[in-house]
């Protein structure tokens, strides 16, 4: 069963605690406790019926709030935390927990030691960081990213929870975005950037992340209704279904204007011609060779006789033109040779883990006056 009865003692120990957690969110007012008490009495009556799978329940709703991102659900002083940012606090907990319960299954999760490792580094860097509130949060995500993985597999291998219920839950989890989505295509709300308009980012922060998140649900639709066809696929009569969430997924990442995810998208097409299906991948490859050969030649004479220019369509400009608007390349490139400078300061430890917006703010120079990046795109700087 996916639901697990507790025991009478826990439920007589939930029912003291909540009262507990009244009083105190009652009596003294203090709004960090108040909130953190109030999403961990949640997560223990979760946990208390779920167990192992309150993991699923945070893969289910992690990608319906990531918009929320800028809601502040505390203020303390000048420090502000999130709703993304609570969540990770009641998840790295919950991961803390399970893990001391849990040693044992997660011996065999492959190349922990490397992680561990890098774990121990970014720990350390937060003494000698430059912003260490941003290397503490930038911590908590990449450690979260890390539990999430180790308790994940270990589940799985010692068979607490299906794989097809992981599958399940991610699958689950895409119903909203995806419907933001569509509705941000509709209703032409989509976030406008250099060179492009109106990318479609559903209810993920950024087109990006969307992007690489509807790859991924492509790529998982394509094994349990293609390769595998488990569960209701199997049945020829859902064959228009399972094409109709192609023709969506592909839409809505086509419309997120990331060519990584495109580029991305057409390699799992080769390594899946490579591996199994032969002639998908001799018409992925003639397609796009087709594209670059007649593409050019095409929109030259169309621009040369009517004066339009397909460069003018925005996912054209995206995969075809190289300038500064249409393309982040030269961008990336200028943001890593002004950082040169900066690491040659510091070459091997660094500013601290997560800190690059406040090093890029306080030493750039003129001209990414106007670049207020929170990132560097490169996981070196």
């Amino acid at each position: 069963m996916f639901l697990q009865k507790p025991d009478k003692g826990a439920l007589d120990s939930l029912i003291m605690l909540a009262i507990g957690v009244v009083l105190i969110v009652t009596l003294v007012p203090f709004q960090v406790v108040d909130t953190l008490l109030v999403g961990g009495l949640f997560l223990i009556i979760a946990h208390m019926f779920l167990r192992e799978k309150v993991i699923l329940l945070f893969l289910f709703v992690r990608p319906m709030i990531d918009f929320l991102r800028d809601l502040q659900v505390v203020s303390l002083g000048t420090y502000t935390l999130n709703l993304n940012a609570a969540f990770s606090i009641l998840f790295f907990l919950w991961a803390i927990y399970m893990i001391t319960r849990n040693r044992k299954i997660l011996e065999n999760v492959p190349e922990k030691h490397p992680f561990l490792i890098l774990i121990g580094l970014i720990i350390v860097s937060f003494l000698y960081s430059v912003s260490p509130a941003s290397t503490l949060e930038s911590t908590l995500r990449f450690v979260n990213l890390c539990f999430f993985f180790f308790l994940g597999y270990g589940f799985v291998s010692a068979r607490r929870i299906k794989l097809s219920e992981v599958t399940g839950a991610i699958l689950a989890s895409a119903v909203i975005p995806v419907l933001f989505g569509l509705g941000q295509l509709f209703f032409g709300e989509g976030l406008d950037t250099l060179g492009a308009r109106g990318r479609i980012f559903g209810t993920l922060g950024h087109p990006n992340v969307f992007a690489f998140f509807l790859l991924s649900l492509l790529i998982i639709h394509s094994h349990v209704s293609g390769i595998r066809s488990v569960g209701p696929w199997r049945k020829n009569k859902y064959k228009h279904y399972r094409d109709l969430i192609y023709v969506i997924l592909i839409l809505l990442l086509v419309l997120t204007y990331t060519r990584v995810t495109i580029v991305g998208l057409l390699l799992y097409l080769v390594i899946l011609g490579v591996y199994r299906y032969r002639n998908l991948l001799y018409t992925v490859l003639v397609s796009i060779a087709t594209f670059y050969l007649i593409f050019f030649p095409v929109n030259d004479a169309l621009r040369s006789i009517t004066g339009i220019s397909l460069d003018d369509i925005p996912i054209i400009a995206r995969i075809t033109e190289r300038n500064e608007d249409a393309d982040s390349i030269s961008w990336r490139l200028s943001v890593a040779e002004e950082a040169l400078t900066l690491i040659r300061v510091r070459p091997l430890l660094g500013y601290g883990y997560g800190s690059f917006e406040t090093v890029w703010k306080t030493n750039r120079s003129e001209l990414h006056e106007w670049d207020d990046s929170a990132e560097a795109h490169n996981e070196y700087l």
